[in-house]
């Protein structure tokens, strides 16, 4: 769906339907089950075991450096 944007009369903002979203997900299953199923299971096993850390860090916010830009990751 689309609809303008209140602040910019030159833009569009953009939003996922329902029935996109669901596209958008069967799509990404499919996907990760493609590339799951090009792993050995050793692999396999391994990716899973260090998802929940993976999780967590993608749920720590970003560090910023003094000049208010991203902190690369050391």
């Amino acid at each position: 769906m689309r609809s303008p944007d209140p602040s910019d009369g030159r833009a569009v903002l953009a939003q996922v339907t329902p029935a996109g979203a669901k596209m958008v997900e069967s799509r990404r299953k499919e996907r990760i089950g493609r590339l799951a199923d090009q792993l050995d299971p050793h692999h396999r096993q391994a990716l899973a075991a260090s998802l929940p850390a993976l999780l967590e860090m993608a749920r720590c916010p970003p560090t910023q450096q003094a000049d208010g830009t991203a902190s690369p990751i050391q």
